[in-house]
Formats: structure tokens, sequence, C-alpha cells
């Protein structure tokens, strides 16, 4: 096992996770980096989400999984 970024909480930082489920927990912990994630809900309400289907292969860590896009915007994502 290489240790290879020790993440920490920075007050005044918030981090969030983009589409998060309202049916899921927040925040949570996430579990390799320890940061404290938020879901995004409570700062935006356009937009969709969804979810992104992990590669049999690789491993994606929980906040990675879930997206909110905006398909009418300038923007997709973010």
């Amino acid at each position: 096992i290489v240790h290879i970024v020790q993440a920490q909480d920075q007050q005044g930082f918030i981090s969030l996770d983009c589409g998060l489920d309202a049916n899921e927990q927040s925040p949570y912990n996430e579990t390799l980096t320890g940061l404290r994630f938020s879901s995004d809900a409570t700062f935006i309400h356009t937009g969709k989400t969804g979810r992104i289907q992990p590669n049999p292969v690789s491993i994606i860590r929980k906040p990675y999984t879930t997206v909110r896009y905006f398909p009418d915007g300038i923007r997709n994502c973010y």
C-alpha cells in the first residue's frame, strides 16, 4: 500500500458531493481521504442528477459516482 495523499478538513472549506441522492446520508466521511462530504442539494435546486457507472477494473470513490448536470445550459456539469 502506498500513501500518496493525506487530505484534511480545512476550516472554511466545504467538500460537495454533486448530485448525491436525497436518500443517502449527508454529510458523510470519505473513507480513503477522511474528508467530510455534504450533498449539494442545499446549495442548488436546478439541474439533473445522475450516477457514473463504475468500470469493473477501476475503483471510483463515492464522491465521484454522482453528478449534477445542466442539459439546457451552457455548462454541462460541475
